[in-house]
C-alpha cells in the first residue's frame, strides 16, 4: 500500500522529493496566506495541488488520511527533534507509524528511497518504509530516538549501482 500512496502523493502534489527551494516555496506560500489581524481562514490541500511544495506536513496528513481509508492502523507523528540525516540540525517532521499485525513499521512519505543517475537526478523512488524491531518500537512510546538506516542507490554511467547510506533519526513525542 504504501508504494500506491507514495506514487499518489507525488502525482497529487506534484513533487516526490524535496529540496531547500521546495521549503522555501512553502514557507513563502503559509506567508501569503497567513493574516493574523483578519484571521485567515483553514488552507486546504487543494491548494497544494501540483504546485510541487508540498513538504512533511501535508504528505504525512494526505498519507495518514490515504491509509485509514484504505484500513490500516496508523499514527501521524509530529516531532519537533528529527534529524535528517542524523548529523543534521534538529528539525520538525512530520512522519507515520503503521501498526501491522507483524509490527510497527515507519513510513516516511516526504523522504523516499531515491534511485539517482549519475548527475545525482532522481530516476525513481520508492517509499521509504523501515520495519521497526519490538525496541525500536518501545523507544517510541517513551519519546527515545530510533536511528534507522537509510540507502539511496545511484546508478554510474557504466550501469553499475552503487548504494548510500545515510542515518536517520526520529523521535515521537512521549505517549503519555
Amino acid at each position: 500500500m504504501p508504494g500506491a500512496i507514495q506514487w499518489t502523493l507525488s502525482s497529487y502534489f506534484g513533487n516526490s522529493v524535496s529540496g531547500s527551494q521546495t521549503e522555501q516555496d512553502n514557507r513563502e506560500f503559509y506567508l501569503d496566506h497567513t493574516d493574523v489581524e483578519n484571521q485567515s481562514g483553514p488552507i486546504s490541500l487543494h491548494e497544494f495541488k501540483g504546485k510541487g511544495f508540498a513538504v512533511c506536513a501535508e504528505k504525512g496528513a494526505a498519507a495518514q488520511n490515504l491509509l485509514a481509508f484504505v484500513g490500516m492502523e496508523s499514527d501521524l507523528i509530529a516531532s519537533s527533534d528529527c534529524r535528517i540525516p542524523a548529523g543534521a540540525e534538529e528539525g520538525a517532521h512530520y512522519f507515520i507509524v503503521i501498526h501491522a499485525q507483524s509490527g510497527d513499521i515507519l513510513y516516511d512519505p516526504t523522504n523516499p528511497y531515491l534511485i539517482l543517475d549519475k548527475e545525482g537526478h532522481v530516476t525513481s523512488y520508492s517509499p521509504a518504509i523501515y520495519p521497526l524491531t519490538k525496541e525500536q518500537a518501545e523507544k517510541f512510546a517513551t519519546g527515545e530516538p530510533v536511528t534507522i538506516e537509510h540507502t539511496d542507490t545511484r546508478v554510474e554511467k557504466d550501469e553499475k549501482r552503487t548504494q548510500k547510506k545515510t542515518q536517520r533519526l526520529y523521535i515521537s513525542p512521549k505517549r503519555s
